[in-house]
């Protein structure tokens, strides 16, 4: 492309969060946030589906196609990760949050 601006890429927003996914980053409030590929991955998916119940096997086969039960703590640790990076108080969520019994959902609902 000439000189003058780059085409512009899909932006996927909720919240205050942005990700860019030509440049494969995330940012809150303008601010840059530091993921992992497998938290991008995760936190993406599920930015992507707002209100969507995910169950633990249905995260984690967004990162692995073999899952065995040992798994699951694989993706408690990832959301755990993901939530003290992009929550305020990652003690009260309000992008991911727990659906007991079930899995995680992304809540853009009181953004």
């Amino acid at each position: 492309m000439t000189s003058g601006q780059e085409p512009s890429s899909f932006f996927l927003k909720r919240g205050d969060l942005v990700y860019d996914p030509e440049k494969m980053c995330l940012k809150k409030a303008g601010k840059e946030i530091s993921l992992t590929a497998y938290e991008l991955k995760l936190l993406v998916a599920m930015m992507k589906a707002p209100g969507r119940v995910f169950t633990k096997l249905q995260l984690y086969q967004v990162i692995s196609r073999d899952f065995c039960q040992a798994d699951e703590d694989t993706i408690m640790v990832h959301i755990s990760r993901i939530r003290s990076k992009i929550e305020e108080d990652p003690s009260k969520p309000k992008y991911i949050k727990t659906v007991r019994g079930l899995g995680y959902r992304f809540d853009d609902e009181d953004v």
